[in-house]
């Protein structure tokens, strides 16, 4: 068998951290109850090994810290958004000289305005921008994670969890799936093979079109009305 995980109140965070797993799904994908995770991460409770046995082809899959950090500064840089083009900051002449000065307050108002608009859509983008790369997470996982599909006869079969020639991550899937057997119903770990198959690739569902679309109208939105607190800031003259 492979090396089973230390309990810690901290590497269960970091796997529903990077998987974009709540603690109730969480608790589904291991069976055991969302109380028990949450002890756990607390550091009020250890896993059995059972359990680490359960979560053990997730922990494998988790990349090292320092990949972890630099995917997370790649993601905040990118969910700052663009500036506009110089052709665009100028859209309007002047005004000449001797114009009356513009309203300071209804300009600073506007600014903070935009400001809070432009901050709701970027939330909601960064919403978009991390359901896609859970999802992304869960498909390049997929092939050490998926049970051989119980309907294809032709689907190879998992490896024995003892043989120590085997890879570590399909040992680790066939010693979790032992878990689901019993002996006295046969079909029952066929039926959590048809279920796994189907949860895992639920969540590597890519965004729908309509989601990119929308990520993509809320950052030009952002976008624009940044631009457009940063010229009243300026004081209102483009």
């Amino acid at each position: 068998m492979p090396r089973r995980p230390r309990s810690s109140p901290h590497f269960v965070a970091h796997i529903r951290a990077w998987f974009g797993l709540h603690l109730d799904e969480l608790a589904l994908y291991l069976g055991v109850s969302k109380s028990l995770i949450h002890a756990v991460e607390l550091g009020q409770r250890t896993l059995t090994p059972a359990v680490n046995t359960a979560l053990l082809p997730l922990l494998l899959l988790l990349p090292p810290p320092k990949v972890v950090a630099a995917a997370e500064a790649a993601a905040r840089a990118e969910a700052e958004p663009r500036p506009l083009p110089k052709a665009y900051t100028r859209l309007a002449p002047a005004l000449p000289p001797g114009t009356p000065p513009p309203d300071a307050d209804e300009l600073d108002f506007r600014r903070r305005v935009c400001q809070q608009q432009a901050a709701r859509a970027l939330a909601q983008a960064a919403v978009l921008a991390r359901q896609a790369r859970v999802a992304a997470r869960w498909a390049a996982a997929l092939p050490a994670l998926l049970p051989p599909d119980p309907d294809d006869p032709n689907s190879a079969p998992l490896p024995d969890p003892d043989d120590p020639t085997a890879p570590p991550a399909a040992r680790a899937l066939a010693a979790a799936l032992a878990l689901a057997a019993d002996p006295d119903d046969p079909t029952r770990a066929p039926a959590h093979a048809r279920w796994l198959r189907s949860w895992l690739a639920w969540r590597a569902r890519p965004l729908s079109p309509a989601d990119v679309t929308r990520y993509q109208h809320l950052r030009a939105r952002a976008t624009g009305l940044l631009a457009e607190a940063a010229a009243l800031e300026a004081g209102g003259l483009l």
